[in-house]
């Protein structure tokens, strides 16, 4: 399916995405109980998948962009198997966009291997605007000290926005890899 969108944002989504960025950051340091108690992780990933929409009862398959998620993940010590966090995710390819997700999800530790399945909200704000929800898993093994490899599985159902002709959903499936850094 061929995007459609303004060449250049207006001024109101660069408002969306410095509210995402700052929602973002706001969700993995908000002060709970103590922040010495809170523990984080940085990561940076790259992947491309498939999506499934169309308009006219029409159905279409095709290769997503190429994208680059920089992401940031928090949690507490004492309940270390809820995590929140958040990414901004750059597609790279056609029509370059940016936006970002914000995530919650759960932790199981398997010694060296660790499932992060998750829900959140994704946006792409720039420039044009998609907006639904995303849920996935990240699949992370410790390579060495804090460093880590990451696995990102997602799918995503893009339901509002000015990318989407009338009356049509956009399925997304997309796969990443990349590296974490605990802090």
């Amino acid at each position: 399916m061929e995007r459609r969108g303004p060449p250049n944002a207006p001024r109101s989504t660069w408002i969306w995405a410095t509210a995402l960025t700052l929602a973002t950051t706001a969700s993995v340091i908000a002060p709970t109980p103590a922040l010495a108690d809170r523990r984080f992780a940085v990561d940076v990933r790259a992947g491309s998948g498939v999506s499934v929409g169309g308009g006219d009862g029409q159905a279409t398959l095709h290769r997503t962009p190429v994208y680059v998620e920089a992401g940031a993940t928090s949690w507490l010590d004492d309940e270390q198997n809820v995590l929140v966090g958040g990414s901004v995710r750059v597609e790279v390819e056609d029509r370059a966009s940016i936006g970002g997700v914000l995530r919650a999800g759960l932790r199981a530790d398997l010694g060296p291997l660790e499932i992060r399945p998750f829900a959140g909200l994704a946006a792409i704000l720039m420039p044009y605007t998609l907006i639904g929800p995303e849920v996935g898993a990240f699949i992370v093994v410790e390579l060495a000290g804090p460093l880590s490899l990451i696995v990102h599985l997602a799918i995503d159902a893009w339901l509002f926005g000015s990318d989407l002709p009338p009356s049509t959903v956009l399925f997304m499936g997309n796969g990443g890899l990349g590296v974490e850094i605990a802090l």
